[in-house]
């Protein structure tokens, strides 16, 4: 039996849709969420608001599952109700503008997209939407998804070449949508963004099982009817519920909070809950263990452990049920659940009892999670991430007396988790790692910098500097720095800067400067358009190299061929115009060569002298052509003779004689 991620989308929907099977819900929203998150954002542009669109967009897949029947392409079904959910989003925020004003002042980065996009962002989708079936899928599929053709061929027939045909001519016909409505980009430029946004979208691991668990429990809901007060089930990667009964905050395993019910901050130092909880919460605890009955467990626990099998809904409110546990039944409920016949099914129940046991006394939960016989795993999970929530130093003494497998695994789940909402923190509870687990060190080093660099990019450069490790250090500052480099431009340059080594620094700026071009340097061109961290319009810096300035011109002509006479107006001097022209024949030859003819012109003749002159010369007329014979020979029959017409006819009769 093939497993979950060999199965087609069509056999995970039924699987789901006639067994309740979970995992098989789950593997379809780990293929699609970035797709449907990078929709959302460009609609939306916060990557808040595009991770609630992406919620509620799983949540009516779960609940609409049953009536999907045989679905041709998931992928164009989901894209549809992410637009639909995110023109409700929008609906709701009357006052947007002034938000994202406030927002970017807050946070400069959070807010922070490419100008290329934002220009593109409020139209493609709807033009997209508007597109025929067998348009959207491949487009959906491939350029979004990242689907091979090969792929394609095999989820909806045909053939891979004739899906790879109509792929061009799909994106030709939302390049001309696009400009119809006020859009100008060429098909070139649309499938480059594409990629550029593929990369960077999706959620954290973490952040997708909860809204996994949260989809399921909601399409539960409904499958069962109204829950009236039932609690609101949230689950992380350590299968911990969290408990939103009448409003109120009950339990927090992860530390996440609702807007509408703020709580003290979760990174509190001062001992377990109990301890310190308000007026409010003792007595809502005290309400809730006065109508607590031991038997109401067990009867709960029985009929799911003798039911047919595993069931979404009767999970959900075991594991609720865990949350209100008074302290005093807490080992009784433990022997309940230990004495069930399918321990594999109570595993998060069991997970969510060490939970809300954990709140109150870590150090407890901890020796009795050791005896907890077939549970002790889950169990001791649960027990190290909601202590590492509340008492990061009290859990990490812990985890660095005994320096397990198993915690390590804990601490990178709640590191990762943690970098969403206090990367600084996390970076902090690192640098307490490093001197005493080593072997930990190094993976949680790279998780944090990367995640941290999509937040603060300059701060997380600096941390990453201050590391110890010089090899480790510069091969991570340079992935940093092209990463931040395409949407923050200078920004990717300054951490580069941070390289010690000098070969390696140059090499580092160059690569970021070649992905900076080639995602946004068509715009950063452009006086006014692009933002202050990517905006070379008035000339560029004066501690470019020559490499640094051939190699912009040579990415921007790769996407943005039409832009050659805004890179010629930046230049200060003959001498960098012939960088220019350098890099734009050899950039052109991947996108337009007879958009650059100017530049092929002035090129002096001792260019074909050199051997990446005369393969950059070889590559511009064999690309033209292949692209267009008939104006590529036109042009060069009108050129006075010489190294430069020399190479690229001895290329063209090459290429006529194979």
């Amino acid at each position: 039996m093939p497993n979950a991620s060999e199965k087609t989308d069509q056999s995970l929907l039924d699987d789901f849709v006639r067994q309740g099977d979970e995992p098989a819900f789950a593997e379809l929203t780990r293929r699609h969420q970035a797709m449907a998150f990078a929709t959302a954002y460009r609609i939306c542009g916060d990557r808040g608001e595009a991770q609630d669109i992406l919620q509620q967009a799983l949540i009516v897949l779960a609940r609409r599952a049953g009536e999907l029947g045989e679905v041709r392409c998931l992928s164009a079904w989901l894209h549809r109700v992410v637009i639909l959910e995110a023109k409700k989003s929008r609906r709701k925020s009357t006052n947007r503008r002034v938000r994202e004003t406030m927002a970017y002042q807050m946070n400069e980065r959070s807010q922070e997209e490419p100008d290329y996009s934002a220009k593109i962002a409020p139209e493609l989708d709807r033009s997209l939407n508007a597109m025929g079936e067998k348009d959207r899928e491949v487009l959906t599929l491939h350029y979004l998804e990242g689907h091979t053709f090969k792929s394609i061929e095999q989820r909806l027939g045909g053939t891979a070449e004739a899906w790879q045909k109509r792929s061009v001519r799909a994106l030709e016909k939302l390049a001309d949508k696009l400009r119809s409505r006020g859009v100008t980009v060429s098909a070139v430029a649309l499938g480059t963004f594409f990629i550029s946004a593929r990369a960077d979208a999706g959620v954290t691991a973490s952040f997708l099982e909860t809204i996994t668990r949260r989809a399921l429990d909601e399409g539960a809901k409904q499958a069962a009817g109204t829950l009236g007060k039932t609690a609101i089930l949230l689950t992380m990667k350590t299968g911990i519920a969290i408990s939103l009964t009448s409003g109120v905050l009950l339990a927090y395993g992860w530390g996440i909070v609702t807007r509408e019910n703020p709580i003290r901050p979760a990174t509190s130092r001062a001992g377990p809950v109990a301890d310190t909880e308000s007026e409010t919460e003792s007595a809502l605890r005290e309400k809730r263990d006065r109508g607590f009955t031991l038997e109401l467990v067990k009867q709960a626990v029985a009929e799911y452990d003798g039911a047919e099998k595993p069931d979404a809904l009767a999970e959900s409110r075991l594991r609720s049920l865990m949350f209100v546990v008074p302290q005093g039944y807490l080992e009784e409920v433990l022997q309940v659940l230990i004495a069930t016949k399918d321990h594999r099914r109570f595993e998060q129940v069991v997970a969510a009892l060490f939970g809300s046991w954990a709140e109150r006394d870590p150090a407890a939960a901890l020796a009795r999670a050791k005896e907890a016989e077939d549970f002790s795993y889950q169990a001791r999970r649960a027990v190290m991430v909601t202590w590492l929530n509340q008492d990061p130093e009290g859990a990490l003494a812990v985890m660095l007396a005994d320096k397990s497998n198993d915690d390590r695994g804990f601490l990178t789940e709640f590191v990762t988790y943690q970098c969403e909402r206090k990367p600084q923190e996390a970076a902090l509870l690192v640098d307490r790692v490093a001197r005493d687990w080593p072997e930990a060190d190094r993976p949680l080093f790279e998780l944090v910098a990367k995640l941290w660099s999509r937040t603060d990019a300059l701060a997380a450069g600096d941390w990453v500097a201050s590391y110890p490790d010089e090899e480790a250090k510069r091969k991570l500052l340079k992935s940093i720095a092209v990463d931040v480099a395409k949407i923050r431009g200078f920004d990717g340059l300054a951490i580069a800067n941070h390289i010690e080594d000098e070969k390696a620094r140059q090499e580092a700026r160059n690569d970021a400067i070649y992905w900076w071009a080639a995602t946004t340097g068509g715009i950063s061109l452009i006086p006014g358009e692009a933002k202050p961290v990517r905006d070379i319009s008035g000339g560029f810096p004066d501690d470019w190299t020559s490499e640094n300035i051939r190699t912009f011109a040579f990415a921007t002509m790769v996407n943005y061929a039409k832009n050659l006479p805004d890179l010629l107006r930046i230049a200060k001097d003959d001498g960098q115009r012939i960088l220019i022209y350098e890099g734009a024949v050899k950039g052109s030859g991947w996108s337009n060569p007879a958009a650059v003819t100017e530049a092929a012109e002035q090129l002096p003749d001792s260019f074909a002298a050199t051997p990446e002159g005369k393969e950059t010369l070889k590559v511009f007329i064999r690309r033209w052509s292949e692209m267009d014979p008939k104006s590529a020979e036109s042009w060069l029959s009108g050129q006075t003779p010489g190294p430069k017409t020399d190479v690229m006819r001895a290329e063209l009769k090459t290429e006529a004689a194979k």
